[in-house]
């Protein structure tokens, strides 16, 4: 499960890092950042 979820944050922070040029996606994005290094 571990690789898995691992897998799965690193596709959505790609798709995040394509839509960086909305404010949103950008804040979406740290806010993965922020999860990933939390857990």
């Amino acid at each position: 499960m571990a690789e898995y979820t691992g897998i799965c944050c690193e596709y959505l922070i790609a798709c995040c890092r394509q839509a960086s040029s909305d404010r949103r996606s950008s804040e979406i994005q740290i806010t993965l950042s922020n999860f990933h290094f939390g857990y």
